[in-house]
């Protein structure tokens, strides 16, 4: 399978989770950050400025997120 059809299948599977969140009511509570949460987790910061300001995330970092987005809806 190429990149760019993984990528697609990725967006696909992506979007349709985003749809099941909202029709389904689903919030998630984020711990307030503190120094720990931080230093464990600098991809937020590098994720937001790259959201907020434009730029690259890369794959380590978007899964990280991506994880940890994952990992608040389960507590």
């Amino acid at each position: 399978m190429t990149k760019a059809k993984i990528i697609e299948e990725l967006v696909s599977r992506l979007r349709a989770i985003s749809k099941d969140i909202e029709n389904h009511g689903i919030s998630v509570s984020f711990p307030a950050p503190e120094t720990e949460l931080a230093a464990d987790c600098p991809f937020v910061d590098k994720a937001c400025e790259s959201i907020e300001h434009g730029g690259t995330l890369d794959a380590r970092s978007l899964s990280s997120l991506i994880h940890y987005l994952a990992d608040m809806m389960e507590e």
